[in-house]
C-alpha cells in the first residue's frame, strides 16, 4: 500500500516513514533478507525526512533503523529531535518510550511510556511489550507476565519473556 502511495506521490513523507516502520517491523518476524530489510528501512526513513524534516514518524522510523543497527546514541538523539517537533503527541511519546526501553534506557523510557499511557491507554502491541520487557529487566516477573498476556500478537518475544518470567518465579 505505501509503495503504491509513494509511486503516485514521491514526496509523501508519511508514506516513506510508515513503509520504513513496516520493513523494520519485519525484522522482528522472519525476514527473508535481514540486511536488505535494514538497508531499505533506513533508506525509506531518510527519504521521509528529506521530504519533510518535520515529520515525527520519519524521526521514529530513522530511530528504529538506528536501534536495529546498534547505533543507540544516534537513535536517542533522533528520538529527542522528533519529540521537540510536537511534545504533545502521545503516540510519538509511547513509541519513544518503548524504543528507549528496548535500547536499555529503562527508567527514562518507562517514564515517557507511562506518561503516554496515562494520556492514551490504547497502545500498540510493541508498546505493551516494552512494559513487559521493562518489568522483566527490573525483576518484576509477575508484572512482565501481566503485560505479556495482554498482547494480541504472535511474535517469539512474548512466549520467551513469559517463559523466562515463570522460570524466575520457579513456576
Amino acid at each position: 500500500f505505501y509503495s503504491e502511495v509513494i509511486s503516485r506521490d514521491p514526496t509523501n513523507a508519511l508514506a516513506y516513514a510508515y513503509l520504513s516502520q513496516v520493513v523494520s517491523g519485519e525484522l522482528l518476524m522472519e525476514p527473508a533478507d535481514p540486511e536488505k530489510s535494514l538497508t531499505d528501512a533506513t533508506t525509506y526513513a531518510h527519504k521521509s525526512l528529506r521530504c519533510d524534516p518535520y515529520c515525527q514518524e520519519g524521526h521514529l522510523a530513522l530511530a528504529t533503523s538506528l536501534l536495529f543497527k546498534g547505533n543507540f546514541a544516534e537513535a536517542v538523539a533522533t528520538l529527542e529531535q522528533g519529540a521537540r517537533l510536537n511534545e504533545r503527541s502521545s503516540d510519538y511519546r509511547a513509541s519513544m518510550g518503548a524504543l528507549l526501553i528496548y535500547m536499555g534506557f529503562y527508567d527514562r523510557g518507562k517514564e515517557i511510556l507511562d506518561s503516554a499511557f496515562q494520556q492514551t491507554p490504547e497502545l500498540t502491541w510493541w508498546h505493551v511489550l516494552a512494559f513487559s520487557f521493562h518489568s522483566f529487566m527490573k525483576d518484576r516477573y509477575q508484572d512482565a507476565i501481566f503485560w505479556a498476556d495482554r498482547i494480541e500478537m504472535s511474535v517469539e518475544q512474548i512466549p520467551l519473556i513469559r517463559g523466562a518470567s515463570f522460570a524466575y518465579l520457579d513456576e
